[in-house]
């Protein structure tokens, strides 16, 4: 038909590419599939009559999305296992809870993992003088606020609302 722009290529490697110009690459000696345009490269997975269902899409300089585009869940997991879910109505469930009801819901197995499988939140900061702490909003403004400080001296546990401290542990 006359066009003599390549827009297919799999090489001796293996590597499979569909690009509007370049090759696939072997990044470090794995098998890649290489998505190349100027502006990012998108993967669909559809059903012949349903359309288009779900995505993995990168945008150049911006973003990579990965999305469910229809009101299912998107799973995340390990061990062949479902670790995070998050569903249609933006509700996100951490530890195999498929069904959470809150915006955020952790779960453990309470005869799994360590800490005798207690269901929990880490904050970390690997200052020794650093602030960790939970805010909580209302709107645009501040609540309430769990604040822990460890510092040279001290050890603080502070708990306030309406921005002022209500009690004080050390």
């Amino acid at each position: 038909n006359g066009h003599t722009n390549e827009r297919m290529r799999i090489d001796s490697n293996g590597n499979f590419s569909f690009s509007g110009g370049g090759n696939a690459s072997n990044f470090s000696n794995y098998v890649t599939l290489d998505l190349r345009d100027s502006t990012g490269g998108i993967i669909d997975f559809s059903e012949a009559s349903a359309g288009v269902h779900s995505r993995i899409q990168a945008v150049v300089n911006n973003s990579l999305n990965i999305l469910n585009r229809q009101n299912y869940p998107l799973n995340l997991g390990t061990n062949d296992t479902t670790r995070l879910t998050i569903l249609g109505d933006g509700n996100v469930g951490i530890g195999g809870n498929a069904s959470p009801a809150q915006a955020l819901e952790v779960y453990r197995n309470s005869s799994s993992g360590s800490a005798g499988g207690y269901a929990g939140i880490s904050l970390r900061n690997d200052n020794s003088s650093g602030y960790m702490a939970c805010q909580f909003h209302e709107g645009g403004t501040l609540r309430g606020d769990i604040l822990f400080q460890n510092g040279i001296d001290c050890m603080q546990f502070r708990v306030g609302g309406g921005g002022t401290e209500r009690m004080r542990i050390t």
